[in-house]
């Protein structure tokens, strides 16, 4: 994997770590299957400021540089990159 700050700090194409690869070939497999997703749902039993919300899961996507990358297959070989424009919600 590849330190958050890096990725920041260049904000260009990078290879999928070891871990990365393999999901990524067992997906090309099986493209259908959730076995690395991990879903949950809740239920929220008082009223939501969306707007707080909104603001609240951008935050986080500010400061998890994963939340933010994109992985791109071209001519067979995968990068990941930065969107540094991503909105999360």
């Amino acid at each position: 994997m590849i330190p958050s700050q890096n990725i920041e700090k260049n904000r260009g194409a990078f290879a999928l770590s070891a871990n990365q690869e393999m999901l990524w070939s067992l997906y090309r497999f099986n493209p259908q299957s959730a076995a690395y997703n991990a879903p949950f749902a809740f239920r929220l039993r008082a009223t939501a400021d969306q707007e707080l919300l909104e603001q609240a899961l951008q935050q986080v996507g500010a400061r998890h540089a994963i939340l933010r990358v994109n992985f791109v297959e071209q001519e067979g070989t995968v990068r990941q990159y930065l969107n540094a424009n991503h909105s999360i919600g």
